[in-house]
């Protein structure tokens, strides 16, 4: 029975230890698959980590280049398409009406161009007026004794390389007489600036000096003179305009409206007096003249224009007479049966376009503006009558003349034959197309 009993505990200890073998193999089995899972799905789950963000490093970079290339392209875009009009004016707003003219169909043809000015006229309201942004420098003729002409080239230097250093112009386009020291300097100091410059023709004398410095510029700009033919017009980066005028036919006010207003009689003929700014000769004793001569008429009705730049007249109030200070004054012209005005570029080509029967007193007092020279041609062929001696005896036989219907007709036949384009939209379509 010992001896049973002995085999028997031998026997089971053996099954025990055969059946623990066995539960611990399949325990350890489950246990390794359990831990091998989680093995796998934490360097899965690593792996797919890495992959993700390597995919989405990949992506964003795409993402980042694309959208770099998108700002740099704006960027780039902006940068080269900003044009910068620098008209210099002092006496009188010949050189700022045009390029405000050139400027305002520059934007139509091409709204995206970003248009700025930088101008020593004193006028600059008229610039923020049609929608621009303006710059301003007084110019060196009102700063006077008061600033060197050494120290005023300096400051306005100075001025110029802010204002091309903030909106990176690829464009200047100068329009003055004479190109100053400040402008040349800043000028050549910019690289891939294209720049123009836009030169009247008409000139009292050669001023070899000043043609030297159109060396500096790519392209020239020369509006021309009517009746005057161009003696000898240049090849090669010269460019010949129509006179550039500011205001279109269809933007001009309407003439019954304006007579309405002014309660002008419906019998009386409307003359329009405007000898200019003022600021280079005293234009007082000659429109005084004037008033006495118009004043012998029962049958007329007076609108007197002040300069906005200039200083006001001395006038008496007194029966249909009308002063107004405005600009452009040429939105006024269909309203005017006769006009008495000086000859500068801008207010002679101006009456001319819009058929206004003229009779001119050229201002002899300017430097290089050569008046009398633009006055005598137009009276030569019969559009307009010039007063060479301002006496009231010939003040009031041009008058008396110049509202004879049949004079009336001819001056206005004239004219009608003359402009047939607007300058302004041929100069704006070619700074669009070449800069």
């Amino acid at each position: 029975m010992t001896s049973n009993k002995r085999k028997n505990t031998v026997a089971n200890k053996k099954k025990s230890t055969i059946a623990n073998k066995k539960k611990n193999t399949v325990a350890n089995k489950r246990k390794n698959t359990v831990a091998n899972k989680k093995k796998s799905t934490v360097t899965n789950k690593k792996k797919s980590t890495i992959a993700n963000k390597k995919k989405n490093t990949v992506a964003n970079k795409k993402k980042n280049t694309v959208a770099n290339k998108k700002k740099n392209t704006v960027a780039n875009k902006k940068k080269n398409n900003c044009t910068l009009f620098v008209p210099t004016n002092g006496a009188g707003l010949g050189h700022l009406t045009r390029c405000l003219a050139i400027a305002r169909r520059l934007r139509k043809l091409d709204p995206d161009r970003e248009i700025i000015f930088f101008s020593t006229s004193a006028a600059m309201n008229l610039i923020l007026k049609e929608g621009f942004l303006g710059y301003h420098i007084p110019s060196q003729m009102i700063c006077g004794k008061h600033v060197k002409s050494g120290d005023w080239n300096s400051m306005f230097q100075e001025h110029l390389r802010r204002i091309i250093k903030l909106h990176q112009p690829n464009l200047l386009f100068f329009d003055g007489v004479y190109p100053y020291a400040g402008l040349i300097t800043s000028m050549r100091e910019t690289k891939g600036l294209k720049k123009v410059w836009m030169r009247r023709g008409l000139g009292k004398k050669v001023r070899p000096e000043v043609d030297k410095k159109e060396k500096e510029f790519d392209m020239i700009i020369v509006p021309k003179e009517l009746f005057i033919p161009q003696e000898e017009q240049k090849t090669g980066k010269h460019y010949y305009s129509n006179p550039i005028i500011y205001l279109e036919k269809s933007e001009l006010l309407n003439r019954e409206s304006l007579r309405k207003k002014w309660k002008v009689p419906e019998d009386h003929k409307l003359v329009f007096v405007s000898l200019g700014a003022g600021n280079i000769n005293n234009i007082n004793p000659t429109i005084s003249k004037i008033l006495t001569v118009l004043r012998k008429r029962k049958d007329i009705s007076i609108v007197i224009s002040e300069s906005i730049i200039g200083k006001r007249l001395q006038i008496p109030e007194q029966e249909n007479l009308i002063i107004i200070r405005d600009y452009p004054i040429s939105s006024y012209y269909h309203a005017f049966d006769l006009a008495i005005t000086a000859s500068g570029y801008n207010s002679f080509h101006e009456l001319l376009f819009f058929n206004v029967p003229a009779i001119i007193i050229p201002n002899q007092m300017t430097k290089t503006d050569n008046q009398v020279a633009r006055a005598l041609s137009a009276e030569k062929s019969g559009a307009a009558l010039v007063i060479k001696n301002e006496s009231i005896l010939e003040i009031e036989k041009a008058i008396n003349m110049a509202l004879e219907p049949q004079r009336q007709l001819l001056m206005k036949n004239t004219t009608q034959k003359l402009i047939y384009k607007n300058g302004a939209d041929d100069v704006a379509r070619l700074l669009k197309n070449f800069f």
